[in-house]
């Protein structure tokens, strides 16, 4: 045989019939040399044996080659690798889809079957599991402890490529953190240099199409990086989640519904509802102490808040999860040397309810502020204990950008739940007074209170409209905010 003129580029001669093959010589393209056929691959050829050199013997693809002389009597001198049961596996044998018992059965071949399967490769340079062809469909992976093999298995290849790898790209030059979980809260656990080709082996991914990849970043110590800086090598379809996310829902108990709030606190405004007897679980972002009482959940794609520990149960491995809550907080200036007074507003002519001692470093959480500038802060000073403080002589600590305007300086009233029916506004603090107004029977609206009665309030007085100032019975309504300086009229 010798080369068609069309193959141009040349011919590669192989250990055997495939591509898959070693490449033991080439033909030049365009070489008119003829080589001795010495066989073929099967009765009707895709590929032929030659003898390449005096030396050399090989094989070449039928495809690209024109014959010369009678082929009648060719043979097949193609002994592919080949194996059968050995006698003494007499309980069949499983056929799985990757090497290995953890894998999928895909066929099973019956014990006492003489049947040869062609073997198409290994799992490792001394294998311990052979690939085959069971049938026209399916391929398949047997133990060669309970197999023999028939014919030359010299050329046979590994075609079991177990572990996808991953390395940095080449325009990180910057270090690449290795986390202990998919996520930049997540904390550190390593890090690969900046610039570094190494590669390390996928463990698994975060989701079906992976944001983060697990790694083995050495031998005791497995992280996630983030795929933006990272290329992957090798074969990832069998890359599996291994991400189990910690989440929670509510108990069964929980059947009022719970808040999502904005902060780790009753007291912050509400940012969601879960509804009471809902099933669906939240992936936990954080929590606000080492023993958690609020976790911090991903309540929305936009929405981020907190639950309370108490109405709800955790699904999943907390072990990882992070302390997410920097509550804002402070403390005396080093200039303060006299103690700070926590009074009940944010004046000095509000009450003083406690004090914190010249020279004290213990820090307070803040949990509002008097204006959208701070003059005074209002923080936890004990379990019991709210109170505020003035700005000028202490110093903050932490993210301020949440922190809210808790003081509410005008005392208002609005009809209790109880009310429902219509309470009339007087012009005095008496039912002998004429009626000036009707306020209606379940109403929500909140009015500002000017005064009261006495010094213990049996009637307030109110702003009920821009034109109208009028009397209440305290005993129908409820007080919002300190009316601690309501004055007496």
């Amino acid at each position: 045989l010798r080369l068609l003129a069309a193959t141009t580029d040349g011919l590669n001669v192989r250990s055997g019939p495939s591509t898959g093959h070693l490449i033991v010589a080439s033909i030049a393209g365009g070489s008119t040399t003829r080589y001795d056929i010495l066989g073929k691959d099967a009765a009707t050829a895709t590929w032929y044996q030659i003898r390449f050199s005096p030396t050399l013997i090989g094989w070449v693809h039928s495809g690209y080659v024109q014959t010369d002389g009678d082929l009648t009597g060719l043979t097949v001198t193609w002994n592919p690798p080949q194996l059968s049961l050995l006698a003494t596996t007499t309980d069949g044998l499983n056929v799985r889809s990757e090497p290995g018992r953890a894998y999928n059965i895909v066929a099973s071949i019956a014990g006492g079957s003489t049947t040869r399967y062609v073997i198409l490769g290994k799992d490792a340079a001394n294998p311990i599991w052979y690939q085959i062809q069971f049938s026209s469909t399916v391929t398949g992976w047997v133990s060669a402890s309970y197999i023999q093999t028939h014919g030359d298995l010299s050329g046979l290849t590994v075609t079991w490529n177990p572990t996808s790898q991953l390395s940095l790209k080449a325009t990180t030059t910057l270090n690449l953190n290795v986390r202990s979980g998919p996520g930049t809260s997540h904390s550190i656990v390593g890090s690969i240099t900046g610039g570094s080709t190494t590669r390390y082996n996928i463990l698994g991914k975060d989701a079906a199409n992976p944001t983060w990849y697990q790694i083995q970043f050495s031998s005791s110590v497995t992280g996630w990086v983030s795929v933006s800086y990272i290329q992957t090598h090798g074969d990832l379809s069998r890359v599996t989640l291994t991400w189990n996310p910690p989440q929670l829902s509510l108990k069964a108990t929980t059947t009022d519904g719970l808040n999502v709030r904005s902060t780790p606190s009753t007291g912050n405004a509400r940012v969601g509802f879960i509804q009471g007897g809902t099933t669906a679980r939240y992936a936990i972002l954080g929590k606000d102490a080492s023993t958690a009482t609020w976790y911090q959940i991903q309540f929305s794609d936009t929405v981020i808040g907190w639950v309370h520990a108490n109405f709800i149960q955790t699904h999943g491995s907390l072990s990882g999860l992070n302390v997410t809550w920097n509550p804002p907080q402070l403390g005396l200036k080093a200039t303060t040397t006299t103690n700070l007074n926590i009074r009940s507003g944010p004046s000095t002519s509000h009450s003083i309810v406690g004090s914190i001692t010249s020279g004290s470093t213990i820090r307070y959480n803040i949990l509002g502020k008097d204006a959208a500038t701070a003059t005074w802060w209002q923080i936890q000073f004990s379990d019991a204990v709210a109170g505020w403080v003035y700005a000028n002589l202490v110093q903050t600590h932490g993210s301020l950008s949440g922190v809210t305007v808790t003081w509410n300086p005008t005392p208002q009233l609005s009809l209790k739940a109880t009310t429902t029916a219509n309470l009339n506004v007087r012009s005095g603090p008496g039912t002998t007074h004429s009626i000036v107004g009707s306020i209606t029977g379940g109403s929500t609206t909140r009015y500002n209170i000017l005064g009261k009665d006495a010094a213990t309030a049996t009637w307030y007085q109110i702003q009920f409209s821009d034109t109208v100032i009028g009397w209440v019975y305290a005993n129908l309504v409820q007080t919002h905010g300190d009316v601690s300086g309501v004055p007496i009229r």
